[in-house]
């Protein structure tokens, strides 16, 4: 049971869950106010999120995941055990489109293609972890349709979502470089090439910084959102520092705790806790 419980925890990436719960709620913040009913759909669509988002990858990452420094912390598992991880994965995906179809329209359509995006990122024979540039670009389209799932339970549509999600999903894609960064050597002994293998471990950090740049020269955002950027900005410059498994966990940690303060406050501000 505690072993199926870890399971569940590690392909879930519950650690990242309060995250996923307030970037959903930031989708519902920027269209309407909050309601008891859109907090309960934005929890369990938060929930089904991460765990199709993140589980099929896992299990498709094995070997890799044995070289990759992060894993066996306490922040990423390694799954090792067949059957019921697969059959987690399997069911989050079969669930996640279930709710697509019973949801319909923009909802449907912004939980479909976080589903899709998972798998054709993760599963064989696409695999789009292996092509650069897909991978990063098929997960900032995964953060970009995570934030409209909220806007959608808001009662919106695709015109309806602000222009900043458009710069927050290429600012995902950059960061998607950014973390794979330090599994390049895992990367290159499972047989894996991507995005970050090319740009190099300081590329990659470039490369996030650079698309967090241009969004501050050319949108318009809050006070709030700016300095929430500027953070990101100089804090990457922690990855030049030093490698190795210490530091990459306490980078995650740090940005992670980061997304959620500044999500916390983002819906405290618009009244929505």
């Amino acid at each position: 049971m505690k072993s199926r419980i870890r399971h569940l925890y590690d392909l879930g990436r519950l650690y990242l869950l309060p995250g996923t719960i307030l970037a959903v709620y930031a989708g519902v913040a920027s269209y309407s106010e909050l309601t008891l009913a859109k907090s309960v759909k934005t929890f369990f669509a938060a929930l089904l999120l991460n765990f199709v988002f993140f589980s099929p990858n896992d299990v498709f990452d094995r070997e890799t995941d044995r070289e990759n420094e992060r894993k066996g912390t306490m922040f990423e598992g390694l799954v090792e055990k067949k059957g019921f991880p697969e059959r987690i994965a399997a069911g989050s995906v079969v669930l996640s489109y279930l709710t697509a179809m019973i949801s319909g329209g923009f909802l449907g359509l912004s939980i479909a293609v976080v589903t899709t995006a998972s798998v054709l990122y993760s599963v064989p024979p696409v695999r789009l972890k292996t092509r650069p540039p897909f991978d990063s670009l098929i997960n900032g389209i995964g953060v970009f349709f995570i934030f409209s799932t909220g806007v959608a339970i808001a009662g919106g549509g695709l015109s309806d979502v602000i222009s900043g999600a458009y710069w927050f999903s290429a600012i995902g894609a950059g960061f998607h470089v950014m973390l794979a960064a330090p599994d390049i050597e895992a990367d290159r002994k499972a047989g894996i090439r991507t995005t970050a293998m090319i740009l190099g471990w300081k590329g990659s950090v470039v490369f996030a910084q650079g698309i967090i740049l241009l969004s501050l020269i050319f949108e318009n955002w809050s006070t709030l959102t700016r300095n929430f950027l500027l953070i990101n900005f100089f804090g990457l410059s922690l990855m030049w520092k030093k490698r190795g498994k210490k530091n990459t966990v306490r980078i995650i940690f740090l940005g992670g705790l980061t997304m959620v303060v500044y999500l916390g406050y983002y819906a405290y501000s618009r009244g929505l806790m």
